[in-house]
């Protein structure tokens, strides 16, 4: 192998690193929404389960996506940015499998911020609903409310009662 072959190899080796530090975050970044919005939840219901494993003979940690309850169809992604290139050609192999959780997990994330974001809208419009309210009080309403007082029909917490 001369010289500049093994440049080129080099260049292409760190080129695969730099792309799976690119998937490592968007991976992370996923599983750490899951987290946010409930992952026992989405396993629950999940054709990819997620987690977080410890591999103490290694000393790495791993965001670990398994395939229903299998343990033989797995991808492991470290925690960390750094991969061996042993386990690199294995996780490039799963490929379709972390297409597809990757799919699944964010169709969830994506249920679970729509559904809070709708319950906020609706939160807000109540909150502008007296907001406004409040704004339109005039004399005319005081008026209305002490007429009220006078015919026996009280505020609780109103002063003057």
């Amino acid at each position: 192998m001369n010289e500049q072959e093994k440049i080129d190899i080099e260049t292409a080796l760190r080129a695969i690193d730099e792309d799976y530090i690119k998937c490592f975050k968007v991976i992370r970044e996923i599983y750490d929404y899951l987290e946010t919005f409930g992952l026992k939840d989405f396993n629950r219901h999940s054709k990819y389960k997620w987690s977080f494993d410890r591999d103490r003979s290694k000393g790495c940690s791993y965001v670990c996506i398994r395939y229903g309850s299998s343990l033989s169809k797995k991808c492991l992604v470290k925690r960390r940015a750094y991969i061996e290139d042993a386990d690199l050609y294995k996780w490039v192999g799963n490929k379709e499998l972390i297409r597809e959780a990757l799919d699944e997990a964010y169709q969830y994330i994506f249920i679970k911020v729509h559904a809070v974001k709708n319950k906020f809208d609706a939160m807000k419009g109540i909150a502008e609903d007296y907001k406004e309210k409040l704004d339109n009080l005039s004399g005319d309403e005081e008026e209305r409310l002490a007429s009220k007082e006078l015919h026996g029909e009280p505020f609780p917490g109103v002063p003057g009662q």
